[in-house]
């Protein structure tokens, strides 16, 4: 019995003890250093879907969002420059691969803040800057052929010497008018097939 109340009672002591070790706190911060290195990414790479009402008045939403990812406070508090841009040999291939007949969304349809310059955007991310969003507005949703699946497939082309593109540097982005008819529908009842009854 003895034996036990000892043990408890160096168990609590140790416990004690480690809770005050656990919750000391350095000194001053250590600074990253410069390991590793400064990557740009778009934050939802893969596939986005934009879907509108449709309606002849301008809807916007968030098209992408560019981050810089610095590898130090050197590297974030300098001046980056990344370019993305529309990329037709991404749409074909993603369109072999799914089967599918995504064209581009002509730009006559709708605007993005910043403004595309050419096929591309020019994005400077000032010091200390880590994130640049991209915003699109579709400008008359009822101009659209509803017959056609439209896209925009934006890759980082580019980025500063000094900077490194991710493995997340591509997007597909569906754009889309919702209509009266969308939803799941199931069938009930029984059929006859009257070309053949068999």
């Amino acid at each position: 019995m003895t034996l036990s109340i000892n043990r408890l009672y160096t168990l609590g002591l140790l416990a004690f003890g480690l809770s005050f070790a656990a919750c000391s706190k350095p000194d001053s911060p250590v600074a990253a250093g410069k390991s590793g290195g400064t990557y740009v990414k778009l934050l939802e790479s893969g596939e986005k879907v934009l879907a509108f009402d449709a309606v002849g008045t301008p809807q916007s939403a968030g098209l992408l969002d560019v981050r810089k990812d610095a590898n130090s406070e050197e590297a974030l508090n300098s001046t980056t420059n990344v370019v993305v841009s529309l990329d037709q040999a991404y749409l074909d291939a993603y369109n072999e691969e799914n089967g599918s007949a995504y064209e581009f969304l002509p730009a006559e349809y709708y605007t993005t803040n910043p403004a595309l310059s050419g096929s591309s955007y020019n994005l400077a991310f000032a010091p200390g800057e880590f994130a640049k969003p991209i915003t699109f507005t579709l400008t008359d949703a009822t101009l659209l052929d509803f017959s056609k699946q439209y896209a925009l497939p934006y890759t980082i082309t580019s980025v500063d010497a000094g900077g490194n593109i991710s493995a997340s540097k591509t997007l597909m982005v569906k754009v889309l008018v919702k209509n009266a008819w969308d939803g799941a529908y199931e069938i009930t009842g029984g059929m006859n097939d009257l070309a053949n009854p068999g």
